[in-house]
């Protein structure tokens, strides 16, 4: 059975539900910070997926090209899909103290500064709310608007999302070790996002239905920027960690060399990173909508284990018990929506010949 197939209809609702249930009696009576590191970690999954998709929406509001016609399919619902996030965050709210450790204890963070004026419950449940909700006011105009206008909004959304997301990465993923900072961390992020944009579009075949050909190709080649980038910026962070000898960003990579960490992120590296760079370059591969289906789904495996080892080792190895059950949580109500409800009604209007041939 194709993955498309697998992601529509109720079993993922139902699938979601129960383990949305299976991690709400694990926080309630086991860990809860386990559970809350397993719900994150879904989260920003499947919100990477929709960002990823605005981030190239918005892309190709500046670029043109016919690529954008071609991923619409896949990504149009999935940007319709980031109102729901609104939703999906609230249990975060209600598990800020097991999950982030300055809830409880503001002198964790190295600057008292930094916790009374920016790290504390109320400023970031306003930059989280407000955040989500300008990707969601954003997201239907980068769809509905044409020419200039459309263009214009591109490049606004592209710098307004620079600056959610720093300030996203550090509340939600940064700040569960309120010691470590890192300057690349949130473009790693972008990245990352625009890698699983791509992917997911991969997953869903978008030349399965008869398109014109070679779009799988601009697909692949897409896809073989986006992982460079991925990898570059993940060993970057440790070259300036090891390479400056900061005990506080060497403490953070130290906690993930216990097992099964590392093992952790040499799948997902293998996943995410090579995967995608190497299997293209087979010109058999590199054309097939099927091939980069396969490859879209190993990539984004490797992108939830990325984001696994990036929140869960300060919870143990069973955060990535946990993780699953968040994926598929997080997953159900998603995919509910998106393939089930938006995919059917969902497609940007046509693009003018001129706009989609500026850039190819």
């Amino acid at each position: 059975m194709r993955a498309p197939a697998l992601l529509s209809g109720w079993h993922p609702v139902l699938a979601g539900l129960v383990a949305a249930l299976l991690l709400l009696g694990w926080g309630l009576l086991l860990s809860p910070g386990l559970a809350a590191v397993g719900w994150l970690a879904g989260l920003l999954f499947w919100l990477g997926i929709s960002l990823g998709a605005f981030v190239l929406l918005a892309v190709h509001a500046l670029t043109g090209g016919h690529w954008g016609a071609a991923l619409d399919g896949a990504l149009v619902p999935a940007v319709a899909a980031l109102p729901l996030f609104l939703l999906l965050a609230l249990p975060l709210a209600f598990a800020m103290p097991a999950l982030f450790p300055w809830v409880a204890d503001p002198s964790r963070v190295l600057h008292a500064d930094v916790a009374a004026l920016y790290l504390n419950p109320p400023g970031a449940l306003l930059r989280g709310g407000v955040s989500l909700l300008l990707w969601s006011a954003l997201a239907p105009l980068l769809v509905l608007l044409r020419g200039a206008a459309r263009t214009a909004l591109g490049a606004v959304a592209l710098l307004l999302h620079v600056v959610l997301l720093t300030m996203l990465s550090v509340d939600w993923l940064l700040s569960i070790d309120p010691r470590y900072h890192s300057t690349a961390f949130a473009l790693g992020l972008l990245v990352m996002q625009m890698l699983a944009g791509l992917a997911w579009a991969a997953v869903l075949r978008p030349e399965a239905g008869g398109g014109e050909p070679g779009r799988a190709g601009d697909l692949a080649g897409m896809l073989v920027a986006a992982a460079l980038g991925t990898l570059y910026l993940t060993y970057v962070q440790y070259l300036t960690a090891w390479y400056g000898n900061l005990p506080d960003k060497a403490a953070w990579f130290l906690l993930r060399r216990e097992a099964p960490w590392p093992w952790v992120l040499a799948a997902a590296l293998l996943l995410s990173g090579l995967l995608p760079l190497c299997g293209p370059m087979l010109r058999s591969w590199r054309r097939s909508p099927g091939a980069l289906a396969r490859i879209g789904l190993g990539v984004l495996a490797g992108l939830w284990l990325h984001l696994l080892w990036l929140a869960g080792p300060g919870f143990g190895a069973w955060s990535l018990l946990s993780g699953a059950l968040g994926l598929v949580a997080v997953g159900g109500a998603w995919t509910g929506l998106v393939r089930g409800v938006l995919a059917p009604r969902l497609r940007r209007p046509a693009v003018p010949a001129r706009e989609g041939l500026r850039h190819g």
